[in-house]
């Protein structure tokens, strides 16, 4: 049976095109606005030839090409909304010469919307959460075990065999690189484990669950600018702006339609593995994917509001915006579910949480975050995750929450 879905932004949403674009050349930012740049009216407003093409390049590297840019048009009696594709709200502030801005997904006309693979990829990741914390995993724990003890005799036969605290600390640090290694093919077992949950791709039971595009309209975008929450030993202040960037995204408050269709077909079903995975109604389907968004969502309030407790600070605009939808979640009739999707909406999400279950515990830190953190043997004693992708703006910083109700 098929439903059809009204989709509410509960705060901004990202997802990419997968394209950077440069200001000066792809996009103009104005104090309120960005202007999306289409080069074929750029040309035929100004008369684009090879010399103005070598003035407008040179001045890209100068200042960023806006003031170029805009004096041609002003010669030609145009502005840049005259040249562009779209025209955004600029919540991002200033852009320097050269900043780049990830571009948001439009459809052939040019209108943003939320692909139904990205909808249905967001409820994939959490029926599969809630299925994967009843996986056995007591063979892949007791391998654990042993190469942990190993670890554990080497790691003190070092200790004891070490001249100097300088070379205590590089052996000791080789060796944790070196198991590292030696945990590797329990996450594959592990990765196993899982995809016998699903079965091959031609028997996967996803093939039960068909979700629709959701189209939004012209004027539903903004451009925010994306920091993060960090955790550093260096300072208790967790707002970190050095990997500060330029997003495109649909705006909170804004709706769309869409669609899901429950496939019943019994014949279709049968022909499945574990076709008891998708629930046979919307109601029991909304109800499991607000759960797992509850669940997650108390997660993090409780995990900021410790380190709040700790004295880090930065977080509270943060927590108050999770406290925020996780009352909508709570709120919610048997129609409706709130579901985290696109950009920015943190590794917890992604997985679906499903390796807070304590019986991961054992294994979470040397099997799985060794796989899932870059150079993990620096940032051991972190937390995993450490860090969340929010927006600049502290009063609006969550991404990716949209809230579905069948109508």
């Amino acid at each position: 049976m098929r439903h059809r879905i009204k989709l509410t932004t509960l705060t901004q949403v990202h997802v990419g095109s997968g394209a950077m674009l440069l200001n000066g050349s792809d996009f103009i930012a104005t104090r309120d606005s960005v202007h999306l740049l289409d080069i074929n009216k750029v040309g035929q407003l100004i008369g684009i030839d090879r010399t103005k093409a070598e003035l407008w390049s040179a001045a890209i590297d100068n200042d960023g090409g806006q003031q170029f840019l805009e004096r041609e048009l002003r010669n030609a009696g145009a502005s840049f909304a005259d040249c562009s594709t779209r025209t955004d709200e600029n919540l991002a502030g200033p852009f320097n010469p050269g900043q780049q801005l990830r571009e948001g997904i439009h459809d052939g006309r040019g209108l943003p919307y939320l692909p139904g693979s990205s909808i249905k990829g967001a409820i994939r990741t959490a029926l599969l959460a809630d299925r994967y914390a009843e996986l056995d995993i007591a063979e892949i724990v007791r391998k654990y075990r042993e190469i942990k003890k190993q670890e554990r005799n080497e790691r003190q036969q070092i200790i004891d065999d070490s001249i100097d605290d300088n070379e205590e600390r590089d052996r000791l640090h080789l060796c944790r690189i070196d198991y590292k290694k030696k945990y590797a093919p329990l996450l594959r077992d592990l990765e196993r484990a899982m995809n016998n949950v699903t079965g091959t791709v031609q028997q996967d039971p996803f093939r039960l669950l068909q979700v629709g595009d959701a189209y939004f309209r012209a004027g539903d975008e903004i451009v925010l600018r994306q920091i993060n929450l960090n955790e550093r030993t260096s300072t208790q202040d967790l707002v970190d702006t050095s990997k500060a960037l330029a997003v495109e995204a649909i705006k909170a408050d804004v709706t769309a339609e869409t669609s899901i269709k429950i496939v019943d077909d019994q014949p279709i079903r049968q022909s499945l593995h574990n076709p008891g995975l998708i629930p046979g109604s919307i109601q029991d389907l909304f109800r499991i994917l607000n759960r797992q968004t509850q669940m997650l969502v108390e997660f993090e309030i409780d995990y900021w509001e410790q380190l709040k407790e700790d004295g880090f600070k930065g977080a509270l605009g943060y927590i108050s915006a999770c406290r925020d939808v996780l009352e909508k979640a709570k709120g919610c009739d048997q129609n409706q579910c709130v579901i985290r999707m696109g950009n920015a909406i943190g590794w917890s999400f992604m997985t679906g949480g499903w390796l807070t279950d304590e019986r991961f515990d054992p294994i979470f830190n040397d099997v799985i975050v060794n796989s899932a953190r870059p150079r993990n043997e620096v940032y051991y004693n972190f937390e995993f995750p450490k860090s969340r992708r929010v927006d600049a703006r502290n009063e609006h910083p969550l991404f990716g929450f949209v809230l579905l109700t069948a109508e």
